[in-house]
């Protein structure tokens, strides 16, 4: 994978990491449209959004975000903090080297790992 392809997937990822976070961060906010599923929404709401960030960020960085994302769904009226969008913020703003480098390596070994199916392909001869 060439550099201009391997900032181009960056990139990609890092816009659809904001789309995703900035709408998480509305449906976390949604439950409170309708005062008397507001808490109780957030009961059901706070494992989706704590899981689903840890998917989206992985490492210390998805535990803490995930646990923090958690905490605050399930705490009354801390739903309007933007977990997602202030995460998004973090990682690709405020750490973007970083991230891109990272994102890099993992680009890099993905391209230079291969199956080796050397001793598969063996002949194996039946006994007569």
């Amino acid at each position: 994978m060439n550099t201009q392809t391997v900032d181009q997937a960056f990139e990609k990822q890092k816009k659809q990491r904001l789309f995703i976070g900035i709408l998480f961060d509305l449906l976390g906010v949604a439950t409170y449209f309708i005062p008397a599923l507001a808490e109780i929404g957030d009961l059901a709401w706070a494992p989706i959004a704590a899981a689903t960030f840890f998917g989206m960020y992985r490492g210390a960085t998805g535990i803490i975000g995930g646990s923090i994302v958690f905490i605050e769904e399930l705490f009354p009226f801390t739903d309007v903090v933007p977990t997602f969008t202030l995460a998004w913020l973090w990682v690709y703003q405020i750490n973007g080297a970083k991230t891109k480098a990272k994102f890099m390596q993992a680009q890099e070994k993905k391209a230079t790992d291969t199956l080796d199916i050397t001793h598969l392909q063996e002949d194996k001869k039946l006994p007569a």
